[in-house]
Formats: structure tokens, C-alpha cells, sequence
């Protein structure tokens, strides 16, 4: 395989149609065992490597039966959904049912009939909020359905804490509540289960001259056939390898159990459980100090395409843009990040035309465009043929610090001393896993907000803090995701809003609690 444009194009084309199957493959599932054994065989036979398989414990959910009546065209549920049957009259709440006001008057008992939020992922805190209102099951007409997304009956987004979805949830098509003038009553019938199982991480070795290693990844878990997210994920990594691997590198191909949902306890961060799993190993190894990047492709194949990841990186591999700095929180490439490996991350997220795709039975192979699905691998592996660009680092570290106050200032200074003494690789894979932060910029019950990864949250939220703050529009907390905690309350005693003085207090007790962990990473460097 040569790296020129279109000699990458063909081979993300033969090898895409060879991985796609049109079929479901969930983690823990026979269907994976299945999978992985045929994917096997197509990377050894491409790359002329060994394959080898890591078991990852996790939680796996099977539904065995599915059924509403009146009947719908096609229905879908999803993890953690569990076994349930439910008869009651039906109530359809107008409005945005992720909002208490939505359900202010609810007859309680009933079914409740909703439409899709417009940001699908926010199902969860439509069932929430259904369950809390006394909903007995929870109907909702998606825009595009059948669409599988994963509920929890926990509001927050936290590695360890969850709970199963409260009441049963079905995702059914729009104008579905029309079928129901003639019926006073749904019927709803679930039979499903969550076990705790294990899935398979699978890894091959393309040996090279370079005492350091890339990793390469995408996972191979997906809902329905699931071509754009991620077969053509797994084609890209596989050219990505073998073209890294020409050029002399040492390559760990790496196809990621659970990334659609997976983790253990009914944790409500329940996405991206292999590659957590994985990172962890890695850094309790200390096999993490030799990795030189990671570049992971995620749905890489629409436009418009992003590139998110280390500064250091992402500053010659930039995309059509780049709308968030620097990682993604909802990929792989986070759990590598957030422990301290260098990452490059390929997808197309955050977009209407994905959001119209997502997790439904529409994300076929002409959905996906080749022309782009090629540019990412190019990008990719242009920017690790180039190497890190310290200089850009530097410069974005002076430019979020440096916009805050006299001691966010000071530790900007101060990282970038203690690089010149080190070196910025020794610094950077220290450094990310205390800076780098998942963070929800606002109360996950009251504010629309997605997640997202940002590097000295403490600083960058509280200069947009203030600027929202004075003009009447600031959130009412913030939270750093996953670990959890809240990073920033706006709210007072009696939810009275706070003002500025209260807020740099906050600021204040921020700054000392990354000062004492940048003091401690400092000391371990200069042993």
C-alpha cells in the first residue's frame, strides 16, 4: 500500500467493503466473539502480522424481545433498559421533555409520549426526568427512528456511579402518537438483561527501527450495521498501520471493545470502557512512556471533518476546523489522553448531518464519503511524520493561562521552565492527566450542554464565567465529568445567584488545588 491520496482512498474502499457486514455486533455478545475472529483474519492477512486478543471485563445487555401495541414501524431500545411490561394510558408532554417545566401537570401513571430531543444522547435525561415525574414508561418520537441510544437512571456523567434506566424506553418514528387517537391506552413489553461478560480488544504489532510506538485505533463494537461508526474507522487504522509501518515506525494496532457502552457498575460515563480499560494497563505498565501519538478515527467519513487532540499535534493536522480544544470527549482517544498519551483524533461529531446518522440503521456505506474518510488518514499520518510541534504547545499553554489572573499567569511560566529543564515529552505526559478535563458547562438538569475536553478548565471556565456573568446568560454550576465533581456554582443560598467576588473565591480554591498537583508532578520530574 503506497500513501499517496488515492492509493489510500482504494484501500480504505476494499477494505471497508470486506469489514461491513450489515449486522449488529455488541460488546459482550456472541455476535463479537464472531466478529473479532473474522476481523482477525483480514488485518493478518493485510498486514501480514499476528493478531492477538485482550479479554476487557464489562457489562453486556441482550434483548430478547421487544413489543408495543398499538404497533409502531419500528421501535428500538437500548442499554440499560431491563425486562419490563407495561399497560397504562397515555399522556403526550409538549415541550422540551429534558426540562422539569415539560412535565409540570403530569398525570401520574401514565405513558408518556415525547419527542426527540435535539441532541439524541439527551434521551437519558428525558427518562430521567419522565420517571421523576411518575411516568411509567417512556415513548419517544425520533426524527429518524429506529435509533439505539443508551440510558442510565443517573444524571451525571461519572466513571464509577450509575444506575439501570428506572422505566422502560422506546424509540419509535415520528407522528407515532397519531396511531394512538383511536386507543386510550400502550401497551409497552420488554424482556432484556444486563450480565457482566467480557469483550475482546483486539491488538497486532507492525515492527519498526523507532524505540517509542504509535498507537492506532477505532472500536469495533456498533449499533445496526454501523458503516460510518466505525467500520470504515477500523479500514482507516488499518491503512494508517501499514503505511506508519513503511515508514519505518513501531505500530500497535489496537480495535477497541466497548466503546458504544460497556462499563462496569452501570457507570452512567458508560462510552469508551475498552479504551479506558486498556489506558489504564498501559499506564500501570509504564508501557504509556513510550507512546510517541495515538490516532484514533471515529466516524471520520462525513462532513465536515474535525481534528481534536493534543496541541502539539493538531496544530499541523487541523481539519476543516476544529470547534473544540482539544480532545473528544465522546471518543477513545480521550482515555489515552486523559492519562497522559499524545493523541490525534479523526471524526466527524458534533454535526447535524452525524446527529441524522447516529446509532440508526441509515448509516450505510453511501452515507459515507471515501474523498474524506482519505484526507483524515493523510492528516493523520502527516502530522505524525512530522513530529510534535513544541513550539504550538507552548504558545496555546501562554494563551490560556496567560488570559486569566496573576496565577494562572505564573503557572504558565512555570510549566513552561520546568520543560526547559525536562523536556516538553517528560512535561506533556505528566502534565495532561491533571490538566486535561472533561467538563459540562452547566448543571446537567437545568442547561443544555454537551461535554467537552479542555486543558486548565479552572482558568478557561472561569474567564467565560465572567464574561456570561455580565451579561446575565452564565450557568448555574459546572462540573468536571467522569472523576465528578463541581468545578464552579453560581448558586447561592436559595439558589440566589452568586456575583463576582464569589466567584474568584472559587477561583482562588481552584488555582491552590492545581498548584499542589503541579508542585507534585514537578517534584517527580526533577528526582
Amino acid at each position: 500500500m503506497a500513501s499517496g491520496f488515492n492509493s489510500v482512498k482504494a484501500d480504505i474502499e476494499v477494505l471497508s467493503r470486506e469489514l461491513y457486514t450489515g449486522f449488529e455486533v455488541n460488546s459482550g455478545s456472541l455476535s463479537e466473539v464472531r466478529e473479532v475472529e473474522r476481523i482477525k483474519g483480514l488485518i493478518e492477512s493485510y498486514l501480514k502480522v499476528k493478531v492477538r486478543t485482550l479479554e476487557v471485563p464489562l457489562l453486556t445487555w441482550r434483548l430478547k424481545h421487544l413489543s408495543l401495541d398499538p404497533k409502531p414501524e419500528v421501535a428500538a431500545t437500548a442499554p440499560y433498559v431491563e425486562s419490563s411490561t407495561v399497560e397504562a394510558l397515555w399522556f403526550k408532554v409538549e415541550g422540551d421533555a429534558t426540562k422539569p417545566r415539560a412535565w409540570r401537570g403530569f398525570p401520574e401513571g401514565r405513558v408518556a409520549i415525547v419527542s426527540e430531543p435535539s441532541n439524541p444522547d439527551d434521551i437519558k435525561f428525558a427518562a430521567i426526568q419522565a420517571a421523576e415525574a411518575g411516568a411509567s414508561a417512556l415513548i419517544v418520537e425520533s426524527r429518524v427512528a429506529p435509533r439505539i441510544i443508551v440510558t442510565n437512571g443517573y444524571t451525571g456523567f461519572n466513571y464509577n456511579v450509575g444506575a439501570p434506566t428506572p422505566i422502560p424506553v422506546v424509540v419509535v418514528e415520528n407522528g407515532y402518537s397519531s396511531k394512538l387517537a383511536l386507543h386510550s391506552k400502550v401497551s409497552v413489553s420488554i424482556d432484556a438483561n444486563t450480565i457482566e461478560g467480557y469483550g475482546y480488544t483486539m491488538e497486532a504489532e507492525v515492527t519498526g527501527s523507532s524505540e517509542d510506538f504509535f498507537i492506532v485505533g477505532a472500536h469495533h463494537d456498533r449499533w445496526y450495521g454501523g458503516f460510518s461508526d466505525n467500520v470504515i474507522g477500523l479500514a482507516q487504522a488499518i491503512v494508517t498501520a501499514k503505511i506508519l509501518g513503511e515508514h519505518g515506525l513501531s505500530v500497535k494496532l489496537l480495535s477497541f471493545t466497548a466503546e458504544e457502552y460497556g462499563a462496569l457498575g452501570y457507570a452512567s460515563w458508560y462510552w469508551a470502557w475498552g479504551s479506558r480499560f486498556y489506558s489504564k494497563q498501559l499506564r500501570e505498565s509504564r508501557v504509556l512512556e513510550r507512546v510517541a501519538l495515538h490516532i484514533n478515527y471515529d466516524m471520520a467519513s462525513i462532513s465536515p471533518l474535525r481534528v481534536s487532540g493534543s496541541p502539539q499535534y493538531v496544530g499541523s493536522a487541523r481539519g476543516d476546523s476544529l470547534e473544540r480544544c482539544c480532545e473528544c470527549a465522546e471518543c477513545d482517544s480521550f482515555s489515552l489522553a486523559s492519562a497522559g498519551a499524545p493523541t490525534i483524533c479523526m471524526h466527524s461529531l458534533w454535526s447535524p448531518e452525524v446527529r441524522a446518522l447516529y446509532h440508526t440503521p441509515w448509516d450505510a456505506p453511501e452515507k459515507s464519503d471515501l474523498n474524506i474518510a482519505a484526507k483524515a488518514v493523510t492528516l493523520a499520518v502527516k502530522a505524525a511524520l512530522e513530529g510534535p510541534q513544541w513550539g504550538y504547545m507552548r504558545g496555546f499553554l501562554e494563551e490560556a493561562l496567560g488570559k486569566g489572573p496573576l496565577e494562572a499567569r505564573r503557572l504558565a511560566y512555570s510549566i513552561n521552565s520546568l520543560a526547559e529543564r525536562v523536556g516538553w515529552p517528560s512535561v506533556y505526559r505528566e502534565l495532561a492527566p491533571i490538566a486535561l478535563k472533561a467538563v459540562h458547562y452547566g448543571s446537567y438538569r437545568g442547561e443544555d450542554a454537551e461535554l467537552q475536553a479542555a486543558w486548565f478548565p479552572e482558568v478557561t471556565v472561569y474567564g467565560r464565567l465572567l464574561e456570561d456573568l455580565e451579561s446575565g446568560r452564565a450557568p448555574q454550576e459546572v462540573w468536571i465529568a467522569g472523576d465528578e465533581r463541581i468545578l464552579y456554582s453560581l448558586r447561592g443560598p436559595g439558589g440566589k445567584p452568586l456575583n463576582a467576588k464569589a466567584l474568584a473565591q472559587q477561583f482562588k480554591n481552584n488555582m491552590e488545588l492545581l498548584w499542589a498537583s503541579f508542585e507534585e508532578l514537578q517534584g517527580r520530574l526533577l528526582k
